[in-house]
This record gives structure tokens, sequence and C-alpha cells, in this order.
């Protein structure tokens, strides 16, 4: 069985063709088998990092043997200091080559599920910052 990942990584970054890409990048899960989701009414998680400030660009990496011909990313900027919100990620179907998701606005519901589970967020005022489809990954920028 494969298992989609959504893959945080400083701007720039060289993919790794079916390698899992390291290096300063986070890797968080969004297969609904492998993990239990965060909400009654739908497959999902809410996912909370700590990064240094910087530019980022997000992808999904399938794991599995295939060579990907393009992977859609989205990029988002990170300032000293600051609690920045980039958006739910949505993919309407996991562990598919060809399945395309994108970044929504769910600002109100997740920041109340990261403050119930998580009190020391209760004063944290976030930033939104979307992030927005910037290209492909493979066979445009490298």
């Amino acid at each position: 069985m494969a298992s989609t990942f959504l893959i945080i990584a400083p701007l720039g970054q060289t993919y790794i063709e079916n390698k899992l890409p390291f290096n300063g990048v986070n890797t968080i899960t969004v297969d609904a088998w492998s993990s239990k989701s965060d909400f009654t009414d739908h497959q999902g998680n809410i996912s909370v990092l700590n990064l240094p400030a910087g530019d980022y660009e997000v992808y999904t990496w399938l794991a599995g043997n295939f060579v990907p011909i393009r992977i859609p990313y989205a990029k988002f900027t990170v300032e000293a200091g600051k609690a920045v919100y980039v958006g739910e990620f949505y993919l309407p179907v996991a562990c598919r080559a060809n399945t395309l998701g994108g970044f929504r606005d769910q600002e109100d519901r997740d920041l109340s599920f990261v403050r119930q589970k998580n009190p020391a967020f209760a004063s944290v005022v976030f930033d939104k910052r979307i992030a927005r489809f910037a290209g492909y990954i493979v066979n445009n920028k490298q």
C-alpha cells in the first residue's frame, strides 16, 4: 500500500525522486488509513510545526514505485517570532499519483481546534497566509 505525504521544505531544495527528502524537511502523512482523523465528519489532521524564519514550499509525495512527471507545489513565508496559518490542505483522494490537492481557508475551525487541544496557543495571534499554487516541482523548476 502506498502512502501520501505532505512535504514542507525550504524553498529551492532539490526534489529527490522516489526518496523521502531530508535536510530540514518536515513530513506530514495525509492518508486516512494511517492516522486517526481529528474530525468526525471527514478525514483530516491538524498539524502545527515550529519552523525557522524563511521561505518554504509545500508539495505532496507519494511513496511507491513510480517516477513523478509533474508535482504541483505551493509557497509560503515564515517571519521570525510570528505564527502563520497556511490553510487546510485538501486532497480529494489519497494515494493517487494524479490527484491534485490545494489549500483552503478553514482558519476559524482549525485554530479553534488548535487552541482547544493546546491552551498555550490561546493568546497566539496567527498571520493568515493561505499557501497558493506556485508551479510544478518536477518538469518546471528542475
